[in-house]
């Protein structure tokens, strides 16, 4: 497998300050051995009409690197909020979930 190699997505929705709602897709990757270390790399994608960004990943073996994209994510998308940003899944407010990736409270 290589980088490019999708494993899944989530749908999420995405809303301005102003209320423009649109769709926002995360995308995950499979972890490939990085060419360059002894370290595995993993790489999600989160995309929607306002912004695109890749984050990466980094473990001492394919599922530590793959598991730590959650997080990552997560937090740069509660980052976004800063410039007007929130995005849900199924529901405003769902981001602050103590698991957003499987949809539960604690």
């Amino acid at each position: 497998m290589d980088i490019d190699t999708e494993l899944f997505h989530r749908d999420c929705q995405v809303s301005t300050s102003d209320g423009a709602l649109s769709a926002l897709t995360v995308r995950f990757f499979s972890p490939v051995k990085n060419p360059s270390d002894t370290d595995y790399l993993a790489r999600a994608n989160i995309s929607c009409p306002f912004f695109d960004k890749d984050v990466y990943a980094t473990g001492e073996d394919a599922p530590q690197a793959f598991f730590s994209l959650p997080y990552i994510v997560t937090s740069y998308l509660i980052g976004q909020r800063r410039y007007g940003y929130e995005t849900y899944w199924g529901e405003r407010g769902d981001l602050d979930l103590a698991d957003f990736w499987t949809y539960r409270s604690t």
